[in-house]
């Protein structure tokens, strides 16, 4: 807290993991607490403050899936070794070393701040609210700036007062919707009980003092997608078959790309073969997905496959390509949803990991306590 901030050690999680005789401790900044550069991470050994490639990888790979690759995560990380088992005279400073067995020290690493940011859950970081806040004050008057003169104003625009409105009919349906809910102490839930729908994408929830806004895209979009890695790790993903067979027509390169990856494909649920020259045939979806648009979701896959330009590639990318099916899955914004199915969402995310934020490294929900809001109408400070 005194080096980092107090902001830090109250948007972090602990970590206190051993594996293969690694010790790791520290704290952990959530993923949305991320920073635009590294200069909030620190790594000591042994209790000495090292930059070691292996650290920082490591570190690397445990946020990937929960922020942008331009963005940093904050962390303080302690580990203890066996003296045998590292090398500190590889650097005239002594700030960088040699472990024995890297790829313990990188597995405790990873899988320390795996644990730890499971156990955060849907937690996402305060500096969300407090960039909302920022976003709606009005900047005061620099001191010394004065208005222009009145007599080089511009002229006040002529304004015609509209004829009054003899009734409702013809106005626009309102893009903020409420339904009544049902009676439920709303304090019970951490993310709170669904009171509205914004614009057809945002869930208005409240809980006790405190008002969310949820994102229902971006935050089914991370449900989906941990379901995906669950039945991955658990074996093949189940699959639903299509009762006629959906053909695609794509470019013969892109279908060549889909034949050689169908092997790995199938592996998430998509069973899919050549038919033609300039044709697909998909017979089987991921059943995560409903029904989901399969023509889009394939097109979607051959352009990653032609981005990353080989099924091998594919291979070491299928997180990449579980993220675009979760897109896919996903409730799609636009897409009005009943009081039930908003409370099932939030109830879901209260109960998956990671949940905080989207596939992307976004917030999927905003907090904003009551004070907080108070002090959006200037009734406190």
């Amino acid at each position: 807290a005194q080096v980092m901030g107090a902001d830090f050690t109250a948007n972090a999680t602990l970590l206190a993991h051993t594996r293969h005789r690694v010790v790791v401790a520290g704290l952990a900044g959530l993923p949305t607490y991320s920073r635009a550069n590294s200069l909030s991470q620190f790594y000591f050994v042994n209790g000495r403050s090292v930059r070691d490639k292996v650290l920082l990888g490591a570190v690397r790979a445990a946020y990937a899936d929960f922020i942008f690759r331009d963005r940093f995560p904050a962390i303080a990380l302690f580990l203890a070794v066996d003296p045998a088992d590292v090398d500190v005279n590889v650097h005239p400073a002594k700030a960088e070393l040699r472990f024995r067995d890297a790829g313990a020290v990188r597995s405790a690493v990873i899988n320390a701040i795996g644990q730890a940011l499971e156990v955060a859950g849907y937690r996402a970081s305060s500096t969300v609210a407090e960039d909302v806040l920022e976003a709606f004050r009005v900047p005061e008057m620099a001191e010394g700036v004065r208005p222009a003169p009145e007599s080089r104003a511009a002229p006040a625009p002529r304004y015609e007062p509209a004829p009054a409105a003899t009734s409702f009919a013809g106005f626009a349906e309102p893009s903020a919707r409420f339904e009544p809910a049902p009676e439920v102490v709303v304090a019970e839930y951490p993310l709170g009980t669904a009171r509205a729908q914004m614009f057809e994408n945002y869930i208005v929830a409240q809980n006790g003092d405190s008002l969310l806004l949820v994102d229902q895209h971006a935050a089914h979009e991370r449900l989906v997608y941990e379901r995906f890695k669950a039945q991955l790790a658990a074996g093949p993903v189940a699959s639903q078959v299509q009762l006629i067979p959906v053909v695609i027509e794509l470019p013969e390169d892109d279908c060549a790309r889909l034949e050689e990856a169908a092997p790995t494909l199938e592996r998430l649920g998509l069973y899919l073969e050549r038919f033609g020259p300039r044709a697909v045939a998909v017979r089987e979806t991921p059943g995560l997905l409903g029904q989901a648009d399969v023509e889009g979701l394939v097109r979607d896959i051959a352009d990653g496959l032609a981005e990353w330009d080989s099924a091998a590639a594919l291979g070491d990318s299928l997180d990449a390509i579980i993220a675009r099916m979760a897109c896919h899955g996903s409730v799609r914004s636009g897409r009005r949803l009943r009081v039930d199915e908003m409370n099932a969402l939030l109830r879901e995310m209260e109960q998956t990991p990671h949940s905080g934020q989207c596939i992307h490294g976004r917030p999927t929900y905003v907090e904003l306590k009551k004070a907080d809001i108070e002090r959006l109408f200037g009734r406190t400070r």
